[in-house]
């Protein structure tokens, strides 16, 4: 694994480099990160989160889906306990999220391979000095309250010691069931979030696939393959 004081982004770094399978990149500070639907990773204060991505070849696009929820896993199985994940994989401490996840594919349609996909996270690993910003304050917590020493290499140690142990161990329903235990969302009312706008449902269970299984208010059920939710905290 590489660490970096400070770069653009660690999945473009990745990206743009010739690495081999497995290599993970570490950095203190992005400049020009990334989250999903186009939101940044990059506006933390120096010192303040961690950036971790990791680099895969080869890897057949069936699979592809379950990494996001894999990572998820291992940043809450890293985190002890108390840590538990919002599907599809947010991690929630104290029912404040501590991380976000993004991954980034190229893709080979004539052999269902994926030619590349690199999987990114961002650790709120510290309380900012001045708070989060007011726009996320109610939502956004912190790993640790206040900087430990190697606070952050063991966390990304804890982090890829879990994620190589679930990636290459057990079958999908051993990891299904582990994702079960720590999901948040199953037997309570949420809101599935669609560009169509919000539809209030019940969270059912998470099936052996990691499919949330929901039932509507007229009593149609649904079983997502993707998507995002939100749930009153």
């Amino acid at each position: 694994w590489i660490h970096l004081d400070e770069v653009a982004s660690t999945n473009d770094y990745l990206k743009q480099g010739d690495f081999a399978d497995g290599t993970a990149v570490i950095a203190d500070r992005q400049t020009a990160g990334k989250g999903r639907q186009g939101k940044s990773w990059s506006e933390a204060p120096v010192g303040q989160a961690m950036y971790l991505s990791v680099l895969f070849h080869s890897m057949k696009i069936s699979d592809m889906g379950l990494l996001p929820l894999l990572c998820g896993l291992a940043t809450a199985r890293s985190l002890g306990a108390a840590a538990r994940i919002k599907w599809p994989n947010d991690v929630l401490l104290g029912e404040k999220k501590v991380c976000g996840i993004l991954t980034e594919a190229s893709f080979d349609l004539e052999s269902g391979l994926v030619d590349s996909i690199v999987l990114g996270i961002g650790f709120n690993a510290y309380l900012p000095r001045e708070g989060f910003p007011p726009g996320i304050a109610h939502t956004a917590g912190a790993i640790f309250e206040a900087a430990q020493p190697d606070g952050k290499n063991r966390l990304a140690a804890a982090f890829l010691n879990h994620f190589w142990d679930a990636y290459s161990q057990g079958t999908p329903s051993d990891f299904a069931a582990r994702y079960r235990r720590r999901n948040l969302a199953i037997g309570r009312e949420v809101q599935v979030l669609s560009p169509m706008g919000a539809k209030t449902a019940f969270a059912l269970d998470v099936d052996d696939d990691c499919h949330l299984l929901v039932r509507y208010q007229d009593g149609s059920t649904a079983q997502l393959a993707s998507g995002e939710i939100s749930l009153q905290l």
